[in-house]
């Protein structure tokens, strides 16, 4: 085979990949500005507590301390992350490093709404799941969601969360 001949394999196994391959990216800060400024004042309030209230001479100390661990629990709303879905799993990136891959078969199930799509792991609602599935958040203006439910579907058991839809025949409560 020619150079020429083994960089078109290359292109077109790269390219193969690519087609098998779902992507998106969401970012706390870009999308949800106000809050995002809420959790910034609420992590500056916190370190001036723990600063404050620390015996004499630690407060520096502890201060540091606190914000490794507060950066350490808040990263993904201060990064962009990134979500892959392959044939092979779901994998997380935080500004490009891979955080998490788990194969399809560690999930049982995909619960999604319009916010993000929560790949579970046991069958029935668990409190685990918070520490073992993984929630796949969707930026306000997707427009691929269908596709990317549509290929978890064919991995997992598909369902639809119903409980932030606006039901019908629900009036709000008039003030008096």
């Amino acid at each position: 085979m020619t150079e020429d001949q083994i960089n078109g394999a290359d292109a077109k196994q790269k390219a193969d990949r690519e087609k098998e391959l779902l992507s998106w990216t969401f970012s706390f800060r870009a999308q949800e500005p106000a809050k995002f400024a809420g959790l910034v004042v609420c992590i500056v309030a916190a370190l001036a507590m723990v600063y404050f209230t620390s015996p004499a001479g630690t407060g520096t100390s502890w201060t540091m301390l606190a914000a490794v661990l507060l950066a350490a629990w808040l990263l993904p709303f201060f990064v962009p992350v990134t979500y892959e879905l392959s044939h092979e799993g779901a994998a997380v990136f935080y500004s490009g490093l891979r955080i998490s891959f788990k194969p399809w078969s560690h999930y049982t199930r995909c619960v999604y709404d319009e916010f993000g799509a929560a790949l579970k792991t046991m069958v029935e609602d668990s409190w685990l799941d918070k520490f073992r599935g993984c929630f796949m958040r969707f930026p306000k203006r997707m427009e691929n969601r269908a596709e990317i439910v549509e290929f978890i579907g064919g991995k997992l058991e598909i369902v639809k969360n119903t409980a932030y839809e606006k039901k019908p025949g629900r009036k709000k409560a008039s003030k008096k």
